[in-house]
């Protein structure tokens, strides 16, 4: 009775369009996709308490909607006004993977809680959308083929979190510090920065994304004193590590590429007030 293992099966549907600012160079069909999963999901008592949820899952999607970024060509008798950061179908592609998370209670005031997720996310069959090469710079652009991996698609996602429950009498309330840790593989924004950086237009493939670790941590203080208020006190990006969060896609507007930067180390306080009981 603490066990349950499920199968599941879903369909999922998003509508195709057409961008009027580009007519017949920006259209884009709609997208489907079959989903199927298995899982277990799983809880036990002992020196060591919790729970395990597990899930293997596989999505196949047709006509997928991906970004596509095509940059305006440089004749000024025929070149588009500007060039296209807009939709590309995919053909066929493929989401696959596994899942894991779970809760670990070393005692009364401890508890770890962790994921991990494995992804392979590829194109399995691409399609290349119409481009005029006398109005864009088709060379330039980056559409997704078979092979390539899927945007926003990394290997390797790991987490853990510790959470302690200081041991003081109930007349003070409630106070715990957490730390929580996220690893995130290296992965793909966009292809749209790849073919330029490739033929040294700019300086670095920003589409690509960096792994990161990031650290936070809290201290919770709940029903201060017996009352109803709540004050809590965080740091975000322990260490303070300087990452990419993405690329701006400017190249095919404006001739330059920009990146938006991760947050940098914050800290800060929360106050919160409990009406009624």
């Amino acid at each position: 009775e603490d066990v349950l293992i499920y199968v599941k099966w879903a369909r999922g549907f998003r509508g195709g369009s057409v961008n009027e600012a580009n007519f017949g160079a920006e259209t884009w069909n709609p997208e489907k996709l079959d989903l199927y999963e298995l899982g277990m999901k799983a809880s036990f008592d002992g020196a060591i308490s919790g729970n395990v949820n597990i899930a293997g899952f596989w999505n196949k999607l047709k006509d997928q909607q991906t970004p596509v970024t095509i940059p305006a060509c440089t004749n000024a008798a025929t070149c588009a006004p500007t060039g296209i950061n807009g939709i590309q179908n995919v053909a066929t592609s493929e989401i696959k993977g596994i899942e894991l998370e779970g809760t670990l209670k070393f005692s009364s005031n401890f508890r770890l809680d962790f994921g991990y997720a494995y992804l392979d996310a590829r194109v399995t069959g691409g399609s290349v959308p119409f481009c005029d090469n006398t109005r864009f710079l088709c060379a330039q652009a980056a559409f997704l083929t078979a092979g390539t991996r899927s945007l926003f698609a990394p290997e390797n996602r790991v987490t853990f979190s510790a959470t302690y429950d200081l041991p003081v009498d109930d007349s003070i309330g409630d106070i715990s510090l957490g730390l929580t840790f996220v690893h995130t593989d290296q992965q793909v924004q966009t292809y749209g920065s790849r073919t330029p950086f490739l033929q040294g237009v700019i300086p670095e493939d920003y589409g690509l994304l960096p792994a990161t670790d990031l650290l936070n941590a809290s201290i919770n203080w709940k029903k201060i004193g017996g009352s109803d208020f709540d004050l809590s006190l965080f740091m975000t990006n322990v260490t303070n590590e300087k990452y990419r969060v993405a690329a701006a896609g400017g190249l095919a507007s404006t001739g330059a590429e920009f990146i938006l930067t991760g947050e940098p180390r914050m800290f800060g306080a929360r106050l919160k007030y409990n009406f009624g009981r």
